[in-house]
């Protein structure tokens, strides 16, 4: 009988690179390379063995970290749940390697170079897959926190946190999260940032408050991030109708409408919604 192990990941975030680490452990999946981790221990939390794994693989200290994805996969000699959670730093960490040989910060592109067990490539499609349709031009944005109204501002700050963590990690689930905590500031006056680029001209000073902050600033309402990534992911399906995920995509772009949309929030209309659905395209 196979042993069965729950084992959990963090995926560490840094200036839009990923770290990945180099294993150097005896069995059939040394030298291979992997995400900081372990197995969870005895009466232990998910939460407290990613941040225990971390202090003892790297001497690192983790505090912010966020549920990702969870993967189930069966090898010759052990059978592994593996949980991966997300964070990101806004200074390079400096990291002592403690059981590995070697780490390597790289771009999701750069992920198909390298060789990883194979439960940490499904998580790796899924980090690809929200790299590949979050929009470059959100890359350096800020939000401009004077767009924010309303007068339950705990809420509204958590779901603009999440916004915030979208914009770090391009990881589709903070989105969601953000509509949902408070979908009503996402239909104040949102624009798609791709779009001024057809407007921006040396004659042209026709713009709204919304673009000329963008322009002038980088500044961007929250409502903006909704929306800008909206009209990428219609624009990635649209043109792209044989990608090998498209279904995957489609559900994404629903549970943007449905979070936009959530009938537990009544002070949002069914006329807003079709609103919102009426400009999608």
């Amino acid at each position: 009988m196979k042993e069965k192990l729950k084992v959990c990941c963090l995926i560490i975030i840094h200036d839009n690179k990923f770290l990945i680490l180099k294993r150097d452990h005896k069995g059939p999946r040394n030298n291979l390379w992997e995400f900081p981790g372990g197995k969870i221990e005895f009466n232990e939390s998910q939460v407290s063995c990613v941040k225990r794994e971390l202090k003892e693989e790297l001497n690192l200290k983790i505090s912010n970290l966020d549920f990702f994805y969870k993967v189930h996969k069966e090898y010759d000699d052990i059978e592994i749940e593996l949980i991966s959670y997300i964070t990101y730093f806004e200074e390079l960490p400096n990291l002592e390697l403690k059981v590995h040989s070697d780490y390597k910060w790289i771009r999701s592109s750069e992920f198909k170079d390298y060789v990883y067990p194979s439960a940490n490539e499904e998580i790796i499609s899924k980090i690809y897959l929200y790299d590949l349709i979050f929009p470059q031009i959100l890359e350096s944005v800020k939000i401009d926190y004077d767009s924010i109204y309303g007068y339950d501002l705990p809420l509204i700050h958590t779901s603009i946190s999440k916004i915030e963590k979208y914009l770090k990690t391009h990881y589709f689930g903070f989105l969601i999260d953000a509509i949902e905590l408070k979908p009503e500031i996402y239909f104040d006056d949102a624009i798609d940032v791709n779009e001024i680029f057809l407007k921006i001209s040396p004659l042209n000073q026709n713009y709204t408050k919304n673009e000329r902050l963008f322009i002038d600033k980088n500044l961007v309402a929250a409502s903006t991030v909704v929306w800008t990534s909206y009209q990428n992911l219609i624009r990635f399906i649209q043109n792209n109708p044989t990608y090998e995920n498209l279904e995957e995509l489609k559900k994404m772009k629903l549970s943007i409408e449905k979070a936009v949309f959530s009938k537990t929030k009544k002070n949002i209309s069914k006329k807003d919604f079709r609103r919102f659905m009426g400009r999608r395209i």
